[in-house]
């Protein structure tokens, strides 16, 4: 309020209600949606709750009230857009509405229900209905097998039915499903029931039992049943058309009836399971009423070398027996003549030792039945020997040279066991490891980091391709120290005397003074 003269008259400032808030973004919940934004300014007049509007209708004050950033809406329905905008109150009222944000509230989706597994080999297909997605689209499903973690499948889908691959034939599985969308992991199915599983293998090893008019008994190795039993065998001669055994006949030997005495037939046989028929197995030649004829049997095909320490393994698929069953296989290396395996190996895979690691070798092999070796050998394999590699032996010897927060560690190398040692991984006071960042594969290593008059005891482990160290070196203690004080500033140089004026520095004659000494005294 001012005077002037007789007159009065008063001068006041309006305050205007908060600015609009700002650089709203919504977040979409469950029936819900959380709003952050930057608030206007208040001119001095405290924000003291907001207020929100849906889709352009009325305004609703929050409750309990909430004067910064976020906000929380709730009672929204899942699946439906909002266009949200907001204004701030204080004592003065209702600010200006700020620009519209938009979201969907969503929840994480339910769970699918009515599962049914088909199995295949080595999988299982599950079939179902999803639940709702509860307003966010399921983007893909996750499985739990036997009560474990869940896993996301690799390849996304987002219906039924999916395909869980990766199991092992003849393994019970317990198998439960989840849905997810952009709001998470939905709740979990319940569980379905299934096997894996696949047609057998041949059988393998044929060889005719007796001489008996008009029949011919085989005898045979069954193949794997590879999840389901095998419940029968058929039969082919001389390439034809298989015939299942009747009655139905699950194991060796088999005996195939109806022929002709003096005729050679060629017969195959197949597995039967649940699955599916098997591949045919190699062909056996029977003459009815004749004793079987024994030949030395086929070479073995289709070798594979896997390399040891100072060995080799050769996996192979036997050749046709020939009347006789195989009992032992010969190995002939870079061609210099065949030595039997000792002791006796009459099937895949077989293991040849008393090798030299490094050193390149081209197998061949030959089976041995009664009648002798194969005529001619297998295909070569060319393999060469190595040491396993296994992680690498820790470090010995440690000592340490503390720094300014950190210490540098030297050390003996252990046996790196095969594989190139890429690294070091220190451990603090018997804490986790820590991979030196960047790696470094030599004595000595430095760890940074440290505090200063800190002592710390310190173990390495060694890292190659392998793995770490099993077993962790000797411990080495130190405390990392700063570098000494600064020694103290030399004093200043003294000043220099001060130097007394001449008459001549002054530009006075002598009479000057004389005038100034008599003035002075």
């Amino acid at each position: 309020v001012q005077s002037s003269g007789t007159g009065v008259f008063a001068q006041v400032s309006a305050v205007p209600v908060p600015d609009a808030p700002t650089g709203l973004s919504g977040t979409p919940g469950d029936g819900q949606a959380t709003v952050a934004f930057t608030p206007g300014d208040d001119y001095g007049v405290a924000i003291t709750n907001y207020e929100y509007s849906l889709d352009g209708g009325p305004y609703t004050a929050l409750n309990p009230v909430r004067a910064d950033s976020p906000i929380t809406i709730a009672g929204l329905a899942n699946g439906t857009p909002y266009s949200i905008t907001l204004r701030a109150i204080n004592s003065l009222g209702s600010g200006n509405p700020s620009d519209a944000v938009e979201t969907t509230p969503a929840a994480a989706p339910a769970a699918p229900t009515g599962l049914s597994a088909a199995p295949g080999d080595s999988q299982v297909t599950i079939s179902f209905t999803p639940g709702a997605d509860n307003g966010a689209a399921i983007t893909n499903y996750e499985y739990s097998l036997n009560g474990g973690s869940y896993t996301a499948l690799s390849s996304a889908t987002a219906g039924s039915p999916i395909i869980i691959a990766g199991l092992t034939n003849g393994t019970p599985y317990s198998i439960t499903l989840r849905a997810i969308n952009s709001s998470g992991s939905g709740n979990p199915s319940d569980a379905v029931e299934t096997t894996p599983l696949a047609a057998p293998d041949a059988p393998t090893g044929l060889l005719q039992q007796g001489e008996a008019d008009d029949v011919a008994t085989i005898a045979f190795a069954a193949g794997a049943d590879n999840g389901a039993a095998i419940t029968n065998y058929a039969y082919s001669l001389d390439g034809g058309l298989y015939t299942a055994l009747d009655p139905a006949q699950d194991n060796s030997p088999i005996t195939i009836t109806g022929l002709t005495n003096g005729t050679p037939y060629s017969i195959t046989l197949r597995a039967i399971n649940s699955a599916g028929n098997s591949a045919s197995s190699v062909p056996i030649v029977v003459t009815p009423g004749q004793p079987a004829v024994v030949t030395p049997p086929d070479a073995p095909t289709g070798l594979s070398a896997t390399p040891g320490d100072g060995q080799v393994t050769i996996t192979f698929t036997p050749g046709p027996i020939n009347g006789a069953a195989i009992t032992n296989y010969a190995y002939s290396l870079d061609g210099v003549g065949y030595a039997a395996s000792r002791p006796s190996q009459a099937n895949s895979p077989i293991t040849i030792t008393g090798l030299t690691n490094g050193t390149p070798y081209s197998i061949t092999l030959k089976a041995i039945n009664s009648a002798g070796d194969s005529v001619v050998a297998s295909m070569p394999v060319s393999v060469t020997p190595e040491a396993a590699i296994t992680a690498p032996d820790a470090p010995t010897g440690l000592s340490a040279t503390p720094g300014n927060g950190q210490a540098t560690i030297s050390f003996t190398p252990g046996a790196d066991n095969g594989a190139a040692i890429t690294n070091y991984a220190y451990s603090l006071d018997g804490g986790p490891y820590t991979a030196l960042s960047p790696a470094s594969a030599g004595s000595p290593i430095t760890i940074v980091g440290l505090t200063n008059d800190t002592p710390y005891s310190i173990t390495l482990r060694a890292i190659n391709s392998a793995g770490s160290s099993a077993v962790a070196s000797d411990a080495v203690v130190t405390t990392p120290v700063g570098p000494p004080a600064p020694a103290p500033p030399a004093p200043p140089p003294p000043a220099p005397a001060a130097a007394i004026p001449t008459i001549s520095a002054y530009g006075l004659g002598l009479t000057v003074l004389g005038v100034f000494v008599v003035a002075v005294r």
